[in-house]
């Protein structure tokens, strides 16, 4: 009797604390995600480039898409700039636009990435904007430079085009 009332004990406190934690990890989520509700792109500080406001920013591999080596959300950046691309997981990085081989966009519950595939890279970067009209302007930037955007991504900004249009 004794050793039923502890397991009991312990699969309800077990229960209760990894419930409580998912419940505070997706409070925390949610009222991040309901501050980036902007919709239009800001400039950066210095004039020099558009600042895509991120929710959190992702190092992944380039052959397995969902899996990510490093992740940030205290301080993610995607900073567009006039010859090169900023971007920050963990440190800055710069990149040249032609180095990108394409840009992805990737939806699901809760994210709303822009995907930078490198060449000769065996990495990527992914940018959770939470909303995919900035995602859709961001990638209009992207194109307007000169890169090569995926299927989705062509879908995105042409479904974005005809929601502008209405």
């Amino acid at each position: 009797m004794n050793d039923t009332f502890l397991i009991i004990t312990f699969v309800a406190v077990g229960v209760s604390t990894t419930a409580l934690v998912f419940w505070g990890l997706f409070r925390l989520t949610r009222t991040k995600l309901h501050r980036t509700g902007v919709s239009e792109l800001t400039l950066s500080k210095d004039k020099d480039g558009v600042n895509v406001l991120l929710v959190a920013a992702f190092a992944g591999w380039k052959a397995i898409p969902w899996v990510a080596w490093a992740h940030s959300d205290i301080s993610p950046l995607l900073l567009l700039q006039k010859h090169h691309v900023t971007c920050r997981v963990v440190r800055k990085r710069r990149h040249a636009y032609d180095e990108i081989e394409y840009v992805d966009f990737r939806k699901t519950l809760g994210t709303t990435n822009i995907v930078l595939v490198f060449k000769e890279k065996l990495t990527t970067f992914s940018g959770n904007t939470a909303n995919a009209k900035l995602a859709a302007e961001a990638l209009e930037i992207f194109r307007q430079k000169g890169c090569r955007l995926s299927q989705r991504a062509q879908q995105l900004l042409e479904q974005n085009a005809m929601d502008g249009s209405s």
